[in-house]
């Protein structure tokens, strides 16, 4: 019982915190990398470096989540690659505060989610 519960945390619950972990900070990066956030040559450089590689894990899964679990949840199909991307189209569809549509409470409340890791809708 024992192996079997160190199996499923070594083969699925590890893999998807380091997924998860990489997701946050590929997000973070993307956002100061717009806001360009940068004081000096080296450090522009190793920004960029840090953001290829975060992209390189965090931009897939960004696709995979807003195919897979964002299109459950805001019963839909993606017509953009980015849950941002989304978020953005629903909220800019806003036209009375009072009178939201399941989609749009949903992407207003995302957007208020993930700008606290930055600025994203």
């Amino acid at each position: 019982m024992m192996q079997a519960f160190l199996s499923i945390l070594w083969f699925l619950i590890i893999p998807l915190a380091i997924l998860a972990i990489c997701y946050i900070f590929y997000m973070k990066m993307k956002a100061q990398y717009r806001k360009h956030e940068f004081t000096g040559d080296f450090e522009t450089v190793l920004w960029k470096v840090l953001y290829g590689i975060s992209m390189l894990v965090g931009g897939p899964v960004d696709v995979v989540v807003n195919i897979g679990p964002m299109s459950a949840w805001f019963l839909e199909l993606p017509k953009e690659w980015t849950v941002t991307d989304r978020c953005k189209r629903h909220k800019a569809t806003i036209k009375d505060a009072s009178n939201l549509t399941r989609q749009q409470r949903i992407a207003v409340s995302l957007c208020k989610a993930m700008n606290d890791i930055g600025p994203h809708c």
